[in-house]
C-alpha cells in the first residue's frame, strides 16, 4: 500500500462473505451495481466493506472519533470503554 495512492479491490461478481477476513486497513469489499431512479442504467456502486485492522481516527462521517477513556470495572467484574463526550 502506498501512501495516498491506495487502491481498494471491490468484488462486483455477485459472491458471498467468506467465512473468515484477515484483518487489514482497507478491509474487504463487496459491491452492487444499483439501477437509482429506475433509468434502466445502473448508476450507483454500493459498497460494503468490512473486516478492518486497526483503530480507526476517523467515523463513517469523515469527523474525528473523539478518544475513549480508560477501561472501568462494572460490579460483576466485567469492564466497558465509553468514549469521551464532546466538550
Amino acid at each position: 500500500m502506498e501512501h495516498i495512492h491506495d487502491s481498494r479491490r471491490i468484488y462486483t461478481d455477485g459472491r458471498a462473505w467468506p467465512a473468515f477476513i484477515e484483518p487489514s486497513f482497507n478491509g474487504y469489499s463487496i459491491g452492487k451495481w444499483v439501477d437509482d431512479g429506475n433509468t434502466g442504467q445502473y448508476n450507483v456502486l454500493e459498497v460494503e466493506s468490512r473486516g478492518f485492522k486497526g483503530p480507526r481516527a476517523y467515523d463513517n462521517t469523515g469527523l474525528p472519533l473523539p478518544p475513549r477513556q480508560p477501561k472501568a470495572s462494572s460490579r460483576n467484574g466485567s469492564t466497558s470503554t465509553r468514549p469521551i463526550a464532546p466538550s
